[in-house]
């Protein structure tokens, strides 16, 4: 809907930014998962293998905190 002409719908960001032809072509070709090996009951299995891995990388890469602040508006 992003793509369609109505003014309550169409978003001129990503219009501009990504033609349609090429955000279909990224979803025709980007596979992250087989999808023979998916879990039924799992509806985030397709994307799961990236991001388990994204989650391993900013771990390794995410500056160590050593002064935390809760408020307690954060905790029940």
């Amino acid at each position: 809907m992003y793509w369609e002409q109505q003014p309550d719908v169409w978003n001129a960001a990503v219009a501009t930014a990504m033609p349609r032809k090429k955000f279909e072509d990224l979803l025709r070709y980007f596979h992250i998962s087989d999808n023979s090996h998916l879990h039924a009951n799992d509806r985030f299995a397709k994307v799961r293998p990236l991001l388990a891995s994204l989650n391993e990388r900013w771990v390794l890469f995410k500056p160590p905190v050593y002064h935390l602040s809760i408020d307690e508006t954060m905790i029940l």
